[in-house]
């Protein structure tokens, strides 16, 4: 595992929510160096994405912490985003545009 570079670790966490669960809250005794564990809530049933990333303990604090804004930056740019609300939006616009629906009709379909 590189510095600063992260990795997702859901593809290795186990299939059964409570064993994950286990296995992501006690992943820091498993590993010797010190690592970076980042949660992101994707919402609604959609679960948690997790990445570690190694970090090395010969920086100075400032320069962690700059460097692990960068590295979930980096994460934050790459995650989908969903806009359901902008989305449901946009499609009642259109359907009402298109097929003369009013907004109250469409927001049904």
């Amino acid at each position: 595992m590189k510095e600063f570079e992260p990795m997702c670790v859901d593809e290795y966490t186990p299939v059964d929510t409570r064993n994950r669960r286990y296995y992501i809250d006690h992943i820091d005794n498993a590993i010797s160096h010190k690592c970076i564990l980042y949660r992101v809530a994707a919402g609604n049933s959609l679960g948690t994405h997790n990445f570690l990333w190694k970090i090395p303990m010969n920086q100075t604090e400032e320069d962690r912490i700059s460097k692990n804004q960068e590295v979930i930056q980096k994460i934050q740019k790459d995650m989908p985003s969903y806009h359901t609300r902008a989305m449901r939006r946009a499609f009642t616009d259109r359907t009402s545009l298109i097929c003369s629906l009013k907004p109250m009709h469409a927001r049904n379909l």
